[in-house]
């Protein structure tokens, strides 16, 4: 139904485990569009993850529209730059989030600080 009402309509994650991946489980499961923005690419970023996590994610990114990688190596900060990429490029963020601090708060205080509309969905 959205897609009739918002052709356009694409949606942007972030490619970490959980929320980010369900995200384009769903998009691709309704056929909506969707790129990941990572914070590395995919051999940094899932060095310490299990193998099947890896694939699981390969898997996602080959039925991604795009993937844009925002640096080459690994840094904390890495993961706010891919944020605030995330942030800077949509029109509105859904935000999964339990209250906790962390990289989710982040993300939804820089949105704040921007002024993109945020969309909060409660754990």
């Amino acid at each position: 139904q959205q897609l009739v009402l918002h052709p356009d309509l694409l949606v942007i994650s972030g490619g970490a485990l959980g929320v980010d991946q369900v995200s384009a489980e769903v998009s691709l499961d309704l056929g909506i569009p969707f790129v990941f923005i990572l914070p590395f690419p995919v051999d940094v970023m899932s060095a310490r993850w299990p193998s099947s996590a890896r694939n699981h994610l390969l898997h996602l990114i080959s039925h991604a529209v795009h993937t844009y990688t925002v640096q080459r190596s690994f840094s904390m900060s890495g993961y706010q730059r891919r944020n605030e990429v995330m942030v800077d490029h949509c029109d509105l963020l859904c935000a999964v989030y339990d209250g906790s601090p962390g990289g989710t708060a982040n993300c939804i205080r820089y949105a704040q600080d921007v002024g993109t509309e945020i969309h909060f969905i409660p754990l």
